[in-house]
């Protein structure tokens, strides 16, 4: 009860995650893919106690580093609970039609909740730092599925990567700008310089570059239902 629930809603696809990734090989696909949309489900539910308009700016300190002038922090609104709503229903979904060739163990239940992390990061930041490690964190998974691949094709990496590494760096340099010249990367800043506009512009071009994605598209040698297909949000 202590840890807020927008917070709750990142810890638990990360927590996955990590179990999944670690000790994947371990449990038999169909069981990965069950803790993999339970994980999914529980940021739903964490979300979903915020509906109410409950949810509290969450700001995560991680001094003597400071930078930017600032710390990540969350501000879980309206819009944004509703839009992680929608994504942790629609992995969760998704999860459950994910399964190995042959019984072959796959990481995409586990890089998928990376991603709805990172996706979950981004649409409740509160500034432009934390707006960055959401980008950050769905990069590394959309690396990881593509190095997943069969074949690692660069064509699929090339698509799927570069841009998203592209609009990652781009954030970065506005984020940079806009601490220099308002000293501060709050996204409820009243007045956006033109240079910073122009450059989340530029990010959020990049990032819809390789939408829609589906395992297909990249040549895995798992399935996914016909019913369920991955899409990941600009951010």
């Amino acid at each position: 009860d202590s840890v807020p629930g927008s917070l709750q809603a990142i810890l638990w696809p990360l927590a996955g995650a990590a179990v999944i990734l670690v000790l994947g090989r371990l449990f038999p696909n169909w069981m990965q893919r069950l803790l993999a949309s339970a994980c999914a489900l529980l940021s739903l539910v964490a979300l979903w106690s915020l509906r109410g308009g409950a949810g509290e700016p969450v700001e995560l300190y991680w001094q003597p580093i400071n930078l930017l002038r600032t710390s990540p922090s969350l501000d879980p609104d309206a819009l944004a609970v509703m839009v992680g709503l929608i994504l942790s229903g629609i992995t969760a979904a998704a999860l459950l039609g994910i399964r190995g060739s042959d019984g072959a163990p796959t990481p995409w239940p586990g890089l998928m909740l990376v991603a709805l992390a990172g996706c979950l990061v981004a649409v409740m930041a509160a500034n432009l730092l934390t707006v960055l490690l959401g980008s950050a964190l769905l990069d590394l998974a959309l690396i990881a599925m593509a190095l997943s691949g069969r074949g690692g094709s660069g064509r699929v990496f090339e698509r799927l990567v570069v841009p998203g590494v592209l609009s990652t760096l781009v954030l970065f340099f506005g984020a940079m700008q806009m601490d220099i010249l308002t000293g501060t990367a709050s996204l409820s800043a009243r007045t956006f310089p033109a240079v910073v506009l122009l450059l989340l512009a530029v990010a959020g071009l990049l990032r819809l570059q390789p939408l829609p994605i589906h395992p297909r598209g990249l040549n895995t040698p798992q399935p996914i239902s016909n019913t369920t297909s991955l899409l990941l949000p600009n951010t």
